[in-house]
Order: C-alpha cells, then structure tokens, then sequence
C-alpha cells in the first residue's frame, strides 16, 4: 500500500498524511456516490483523523508535560520548522497566524523584521497616559549546523535553498532539553519568541503592560535585521532582549 497525499495544513506547516489507500478510496467512493453528502462525510471523517493524529503528537513530544506548557508548545513548534539566518519565512508565518489568531495586528517592515502590539490590561481612562509599552525583542533564525547545515554565523554565504530538517529534540535525565545528534537547538532566539508569543496569547485581563513584540530577522548573520529595523514602528522606549546566553543570568544588553 502506498499513503495517498492527503496532507493537511496545520499550524507551524505540519503536515502529516493521513489514511491509507483503502481510506481514500472509501472516501473517493463517498463523493462519487453520495455528491456532497459524501464530501460531509469525508470532512467529518479526516477531521477526526486530523484530531487523533495531533493528540497522537502531543502525548508523544518530549516536550510534553513541561512548564510553562504555553512556551513549551511555540517552541516544540518552531523546531519543526526551518528557520536558519536568511530563511525565516515559515517561523515569521506562524508568528504572524498566532497574533492574528488572537485578532491582533502584524506589522512589518521592508527588511522582514515582525512587530505585534498587545494591549495592557484595562485600566481607567485617566490613567492610560501614564502606561507606556514595553518592547519585547528577539530574532526568528538560528545558527544552522548538520545536519542542517552551517551556514548561521555572522558573515557565512546562505545557501541557494532552505535546509528543512527538522530539529529533534530529547530531555537529558537532568532535564534540560537538547537536540539530538549533537545538533543546533536553536533555543537561542527560539525560546524568545516562544515566550513572546505565550505572552501574547494571555488572557486581556493579565496584569501586563501594553506590550510591543518585535522579531527581527537574521539576528545570527551579522544582526541584519536590526541594523535595518525600521524604528517609527516602535513607541516603547523600555526593551528587553529575549535573547541571552548564560541561565539565570540578567545582561544589561545583548545582541540583535
């Protein structure tokens, strides 16, 4: 038997294929013979597939059970995706489908780099003059190693086409979670965005200020994203830089 391409598109572009030949051909049969009764039929039926095979997933991720789970997801997801230095396409588009998810607007500017504001929690009219945002930076790259290649630090010529191995991850017994084979985790940046993002998605009541989230690009290529932000997007003048490299350890800056 050979797996039909019936894939779907799912959020972080996971695309799994579902069925087998026989399942297609069923649902083939269905709409031939029942018109658009079948092609319900078909819907409902996939649905449900689609709905085991996430659940099949989450149960499966190393990353399942971890705290906070909100940050766990968004990063578990960008690792599935490529995004070395100058290919940040497809995690600049999850970025963008999880702010407008929440009915939230994306903006950009000509170098690529993504900027999301998020309202403060409510507070009365004659006080919201006196609460000003607070930017959140970090980049969506990473340095790419093999098996995906190096071509990530500062300097290093990009390839012609985008490297899509995806990054597997596992928890050491200590638990700190590493990519397998000795690679690249990409948690630097990776973890930012995955913490931005969770803040994004907390409810409006959360006590937060008005946040502005930037993500620039190529921040492991020479920091080009932010040499080229452009910066009228930007009202806050308090930012704090997702992207550090000791734990536990709080810089007074960091790298673009």
């Amino acid at each position: 038997f050979v797996r039909p391409p019936l894939a779907v598109i799912l959020p972080g572009d996971w695309r799994p294929e579902l069925g087998s030949c026989a399942a297609a051909a069923m649902c083939w049969g269905a709409v031939v013979g029942r018109g658009m009764a079948g092609v319900s039929y078909c819907a409902v039926a996939i649905t449900g597939l689609i709905a085991l095979a996430l659940s099949a997933q989450a149960q499966d991720t190393p990353l399942a059970g971890l705290q906070p789970a909100a940050v766990w997801h968004h990063f578990g997801a960008l690792c599935r995706l490529p995004r070395c230095s100058g290919f940040e396409g497809a995690a600049a588009e999850y970025v963008r489908r999880t702010a407008e998810g929440q009915g939230l607007e994306v903006l950009s500017d000509s170098v690529g780099n993504l900027l999301i504001r998020r309202p403060g929690w409510p507070v009365p009219s004659d006080e919201r003059e006196d609460v000003e945002p607070v930017v959140l930076h970090t980049h969506l790259d990473m340095a790419c190693e093999p098996p995906h290649r190096d071509f990530g630090s500062a300097g290093a010529a990009a390839p012609s086409s985008q490297p899509s191995t995806p990054v597997e991850i596992s928890v050491r017994d200590d638990g700190w979670a590493v990519a397998k084979d000795e690679a690249n985790l990409g948690a630097d940046g990776g973890v930012g965005v995955a913490i931005a993002l969770a803040l994004l998605e907390e409810p409006s009541d959360t006590h937060l200020p008005p946040l502005e989230m930037l993500f620039t690009v190529q921040g492991r290529s020479g920091a080009l994203g932010a040499l080229g932000l452009n910066a009228t997007l930007l009202s806050g003048r308090r930012l704090l830089n997702l992207d550090a490299e000791e734990h536990g350890v709080l810089f007074a800056g960091a790298a673009g």
